[in-house]
């Protein structure tokens, strides 16, 4: 098969960000700096509350860094855009549009707007791709919690994102369900050639998936460490049994923890 070219990639530089309270701003993102290469998988993982979904948000556009500089692809993020795909936990797809309307959804958009026939073609190929052409018909309510992560999954890569951003989006699932969905998208992530940034609490699930593994600190989150994932990318579940996943989960869930201790402490710590 012919290589697909990499494409998308993102960047933070120097990025910082604090909330607004009524107690004052609440830092969450301390200088973080991250690159993400066209065609990269990147997993983050650390302790609730250490920013994750803030450092997804921010490559969203859906949020603007307190200080830093995001980009995606080499151009500022200033909002939302065609170029990244998004995908959350919380099957977010439309109950009153059909399987195969919702896949297409987004193609009907200024931004992404195709033909009538090159949207069918595209659809076409998504539902096939995900193995969901004998429920094209279907409304979301008559699927099951994988099935409508297909969905969403499939909407979000036919518009033809440079890099897909995923928020937990597996962590609703049972295991075997999200077994098969991770291998879903380890050959989408090959034909496509596409960036990914994923947020996850599960080490088992960044290892499995990604390239490298960055590890955020306590809040306000900052890199505390950044794992090679020694893999390469034809990946199946023999992975999950194998000595050398097993010691780096041990070594990254350790990191995890030793964070997770901290952030509980600093909870406990009387307000000022």
């Amino acid at each position: 098969m012919t290589a697909v070219p990499a494409r998308g990639g993102l960047s933070f530089s120097r990025v910082s960000v604090a909330y607004d309270t009524s107690r004052g701003p609440v830092p969450a993102l301390s200088e973080v700096s991250l690159t993400v290469a066209p065609g990269e998988f990147v997993a983050v993982v650390g302790p609730s509350g250490c920013g994750k979904s803030t450092l997804l948000k921010l490559a969203a556009g859906l949020l603007a860094p307190s200080s830093g500089t995001v980009t995606a692809g080499g151009v500022p993020v200033a909002g939302p855009g065609a170029d990244r795909g998004v995908i959350f936990q919380d099957y977010a797809v439309f109950p009153w549009l059909t399987v195969e309307q919702n896949i297409g959804f987004g193609l009907t958009l200024s931004a992404n707007r195709a033909e009538a026939r090159e949207r069918e073609a595209r659809v076409a190929h998504y539902l096939d791709r995900m193995g969901l052409a004998e429920f094209r018909h279907a409304l979301p309510k008559t699927l099951s919690g994988g099935m409508k992560q297909r969905v969403a999954l499939a909407r979000a890569y036919v518009v033809r994102p440079g890099t897909l951003l995923m928020d937990e989006p597996f962590g609703a699932l049972d295991s075997q369900t999200r077994l098969a969905m991770h291998d879903l998208l380890l050959g989408v992530l090959r034909q496509e050639g596409t960036a990914g940034l994923l947020i996850t609490h599960s080490v088992e699930e960044a290892l499995y998936l990604a390239a490298r593994v960055v590890v955020l600190s306590a809040r306000p989150g900052r890199i505390r460490a950044v794992m090679e994932v020694p893999f390469g990318r034809a990946r199946d579940h023999a992975l999950l049994a194998s000595p050398d996943l097993a010691r780096l989960k041990g070594e990254i869930t350790a990191l995890v923890m030793d964070e997770y201790r901290r952030q509980t402490a600093l909870d406990r710590r009387p307000a000022a």
